[in-house]
């Protein structure tokens, strides 16, 4: 079982609000999110962290009922430290074979976009599965439970590409959509005014 993992505990310094509550399509991004990839039947991990008390209350209770919803205290210190909680959280209290890991930002990820990803993982599942856009890897991207202590080992601001880069081998699914995360008020704006 594949497990979507949605980091949301950092501060998005350069957004200058809470970026997880700000509005998109008239709702708070995190609960746009977790209104449109509950359809995907993946269980849900939510990473909370920088003002988590206001991110849930924008949460409506028939979505936290959902999904699971993990605290990572140390957000302060990077992405690492999301990544890490999740396995950890994965590791005591699920059976997932697979972590996929989708920061909350990427707003214009479609359904469709998600199920592509994990088909393609799901040929080769003992490999890292990434997605691309112009030739750049990112996320969303899945980890086989193989790379599970690797991620728990990671440090800092720097996300599991680097393990991608390690790697010997991994799959690849083109997604331009991932290209698109909101960084800025001004980015979220245009965002809003594309067409679904």
């Amino acid at each position: 079982m594949i497990h979507l993992v949605l980091l949301a505990a950092g501060q998005a310094s350069r957004f200058g609000q809470i970026k997880q509550i700000a509005t998109y399509q008239q709702k708070p991004i995190v609960q746009y999110q977790i209104e449109k990839l509950l359809p995907l039947k993946l269980p849900i991990i939510l990473i909370l962290g920088y003002q988590q008390q206001q991110i849930l209350n924008a949460i409506p209770a028939q979505l936290k009922a959902q999904i699971n919803i993990v605290y990572n205290s140390k957000w302060h210190t990077g992405m690492a430290s999301s990544l890490g909680t999740a396995v950890k959280f994965a590791q005591l209290n699920t059976r997932a074979q697979a972590l996929l890991f989708m920061p909350l930002d990427l707003v214009r990820v479609t359904q469709t976009d998600i199920r592509k990803l994990v088909e393609t993982y799901q040929k080769h599942p003992e490999l890292i599965c990434c997605s691309c856009f112009k030739d750049i890897k990112t996320s969303p991207a899945i980890f086989p439970k193989r790379y599970f202590s690797q991620i728990s080992n990671l440090s800092g601001d720097k996300g599991a590409m680097r393990l991608i880069k390690n790697a010997q081998d991994y799959q690849i699914t083109t997604m331009p959509n991932a290209e698109f995360d909101v960084d800025t008020p001004e980015m979220l704006a245009y965002l809003n005014e594309l067409k679904s």
